[in-house]
């Protein structure tokens, strides 16, 4: 797979992977994008048109970031769902606040 350097890479994991349809989706990169803003393009454009919750961990670069960090291109985010002991399903909101300890 080629990547262009405007672009950035949307990497989807486990039962979001699944529900995505593919493991990775390109996004063009804009100006003052957050890692927010690019999941939701991505999760728009993947095969199983993903609605997510704020459940799920946001990596920019292999690190967790805030969703209202900027983006450059070239990055490459990852979005990572709630481990719920080995289940195929992703927790809904409240489950991960209890996961949490977040109310």
């Amino acid at each position: 797979m080629t990547h262009n350097i405007s672009e950035i890479s949307v990497l989807f994991f486990a039962a979001i992977r699944e529900r995505a349809g593919t493991g990775v989706v390109q996004v063009v990169a804009v100006d003052d994008m957050t890692v927010d803003d690019a999941v939701d393009v991505a999760c728009k454009a993947a095969p199983g048109h993903l609605e997510l919750g704020t459940a799920v961990m946001l990596a920019l670069n292999g690190e967790y970031v805030a969703r209202d960090h900027l983006v450059n291109p070239g990055d490459e985010i990852a979005v990572i769902p709630p481990v719920s002991g080995g289940s195929d399903e992703i927790a809904d909101d409240s489950e991960w606040g209890f996961l949490t300890g977040e109310h």
